[in-house]
């Protein structure tokens, strides 16, 4: 589940860099990746092949304007106001991010704590990327709010 999330967010931020940066051309894309057209970006952003981390290397270091394109949604700044005001974990602050995972692992349901951990494993891999501290801050905020609260 988490490769299917983080794909589908790497094909939006490629059709992303082709709308801003490459004039809507899939061709042009391709040839700056060393390809002679646009077959394999269309590829990819069909889902037939995966965005590897290779290939977002080569994009960032193709064009200075792509550097860290990968790391961070267009909309981040504004996901993590939000974010911060409904359930308290900055994305972007890994320390903080640790400590509301553990505030909230005990109301995560035990069956989903497994998904959880392989979030928390990508993200530490990645070296703390902020689209996985993001995936993991959109992971727990509905399961916050679905947990019944105790009558006090």
């Amino acid at each position: 589940m988490v490769e299917k999330q983080m794909q589908e967010a790497r094909r939006q931020r490629l059709r992303d860099a082709i709308t801003e940066v490459f004039a809507g051309k899939n061709s042009l894309l391709g040839r700056k990746l060393g390809y002679k057209d646009g077959a394999f970006v269309r590829q990819m952003l069909a889902g037939e092949r995966a965005v590897s981390d290779k290939t977002i290397r080569a994009l960032e270091s193709s064009d200075p304007r792509l550097q860290g394109w990968f790391d961070t949604a267009p909309s981040q700044r504004a996901r993590d106001e939000d974010l911060a005001h409904s359930c308290q974990i900055p994305p972007a602050d890994p320390a903080a991010l640790l400590h509301a995972l553990a505030a909230h692992l005990s109301q995560v349901d035990p069956a989903h704590r497994a998904e959880l951990g392989d979030l928390v494993k990508a993200w530490v891999s990645s070296g703390g990327k902020p689209s996985y501290s993001q995936l993991i801050a959109d992971y727990l905020e509905p399961r916050a709010q679905e947990t019944p609260r105790k009558a006090a």
